[in-house]
């Protein structure tokens, strides 16, 4: 599919990162350095192992090495932050220090990303009118379906509880993570309209909008579409998050009702806002 992909420079660096590894065009020095992890971890050390294991088994992490692996092997912080579904995930902190990260030595130019606009949707939703059907898709793991290249692993060193690991995947954390895994959404979403023969819909990332008109199977073809080609291409789907084909659907964080031709804020976003207006009120009572 690749191969008749009309955007030639993408096209290559998908084709050579998905052959090779994709490189994360870093400049800098190249030393054995050690950093502490974020508090995150170093409170709750048995959820991190849980979750570096994980990716072990799953092929995405080499360790744990008693020694380390590489002899100038950079261990940047890993943190754990709350995942909006629940749960908590694992980053890496590419960041660290300031001025001499990993990620203070990739160019710009690597990792500028334009994302799509919400209003794409809305505006597809006002061309196909009211009623029309919406169904959404996410792709599972994202970044981490991207190899690194082996010539990069040292720039991807973890060390807890005094053991290495590698980072072997596009990791969170990483400046080019995002630009690359666009690329490669992108690429996706021209397969499925190609192949669909519509353009009814839109991506940000990992997350697939599609819409077609009342009454019609356009939406559910353009899924199925989706599902196929992912399935051509070893790509896994977040099948908890699919939804639709349906007249009310939230998409990056709004609520899309194509029966009222309205767009929503969802109840959960208001009632948090209305804590924090709370909690605002009483703090400025307590400083009158």
């Amino acid at each position: 599919m690749l191969t008749d992909y009309p955007n030639l420079s993408d096209a290559t660096l998908l084709l050579d990162g998905f052959k090779q590894g994709f490189k994360l065009n870093y400049t800098g020095p190249r030393y054995s350095k050690e950093f502490d992890n974020l508090l995150s971890v170093k409170e709750n050390p048995e959820e991190a192992i849980k979750k570096l294991q994980s990716e072990i088994d799953l092929g995405r992490m080499a360790g744990p090495f008693n020694e380390k692996p590489i002899s100038n092997l950079r261990c940047s912080p890993i943190g754990l932050i709350p995942k909006k579904t629940g749960g908590l995930r694992l980053i890496t902190h590419l960041s660290y220090p300031p001025n001499s990260s990993v990620n203070d030595y990739i160019d710009e130019i690597y990792t500028k990303v334009k994302y799509s606009s919400f209003d794409n949707a809305t505006h597809m939703v006002q061309k196909l009118g009211k009623n029309a059907l919406l169904g959404k898709k996410d792709i599972k793991s994202a970044f981490r379906l991207l190899k690194v290249y082996p010539g990069d692993f040292d720039l991807l060193g973890i060390k807890l509880l005094g053991k290495y690991y590698i980072d072997k995947t596009m990791p969170m954390g990483c400046s080019k993570s995002s630009a690359d895994f666009e690329k490669f959404s992108t690429f996706l979403h021209w397969a499925v309209s190609k192949r669909a023969n519509s353009d009814n819909l839109d991506h940000y990332l990992d997350d697939f909008f599609f819409a077609g008109e009342a009454g019609t199977d356009n939406c559910k073809h353009l899924m199925l579409t989706f599902d196929e080609i992912c399935k051509e291409l070893g790509v896994p789907i977040a099948n908890e998050k699919t939804e639709g084909p349906t007249t009310i659907i939230e998409y990056l964080g709004l609520i899309i009702d194509s029966q009222n031709m309205m767009i929503k804020i969802p109840l959960d976003k208001i009632t948090k806002l209305l804590e924090l207006i709370r909690f605002l009120f009483k703090s400025k009572e307590g400083y009158a």
